[in-house]
């Protein structure tokens, strides 16, 4: 009996944060925390702290962390229309896309100083593939949101489906996103196992 229980509580308590996750159930049953959480802490959206240089330090417009967030994810669009905002297009069939916020700037320095950011994606350690557009648009509390586009190319084109016992599963693959506002350069990692919405790839 003992053997039992026990089997039982290793089965079962590795699942509650499982279930937790608003990205393992249909985004009509998501809250308003579910919302917010996918928006700004889950595999699409990365708070990423600013490296303390003295040039970066410096600089008027930049927060202590932005937030690098993967737009053209179906997660990532589905809280967007929860939470009202439709500012963002999507990128379609065609374009991966995105975006980076936290910057305390107003909206006429982001046009001139933003507007001029450069960035790259990386499909594991392939050759980077540079932005072919950056726009200015508005996040969530009004603050500015830079969105960068990258084409579907081979080099990053959406990864097939790799098989394992339970469905479906990935090698260690990622994307590595660099981009470059002025004296400050941001990386973010996308880890593709975890960027899954109802168990399938959401790019």
């Amino acid at each position: 009996m003992r053997l039992i229980i026990l089997c039982s509580c290793i089965l079962v308590f590795p699942l509650a944060p499982l279930a937790a996750q608003p990205w393992r159930k249909p985004v009509e049953k998501w809250s308003e925390r579910d919302v917010k959480r996918v928006l700004t802490d889950s595999p699409w959206a990365k708070r990423t702290a600013v490296r303390p240089d003295a040039a970066v330090a410096s600089s008027p417009f930049l927060s202590s962390k932005l937030a690098v967030r993967w737009e053209s994810g179906m997660p990532v669009m589905h809280a967007r229309r929860r939470s009202g905002s439709t500012l963002v297009p999507g990128g379609g069939d065609l374009y991966y896309q995105v975006s980076i916020a936290g910057f305390r700037i107003d909206e006429r320095e982001a046009m001139s100083v933003l507007a001029a950011a450069e960035a790259s994606l990386r499909y594991c350690d392939g050759d980077p593939v540079r932005a072919t557009a950056v726009r200015v648009l508005r996040d969530l509390d009004g603050s500015p949101l830079l969105l960068f586009q990258f084409p579907k190319t081979e080099g990053i084109r959406e990864p097939g489906v790799f098989r394992y016992p339970l469905g479906i599963s990935f090698r260690p693959n990622e994307f590595h996103f660099a981009a470059r506002i002025g004296p400050m350069e941001i990386k973010q990692r996308f880890a593709l196992r975890d960027m899954l919405y109802l168990r399938r790839l959401a790019l």
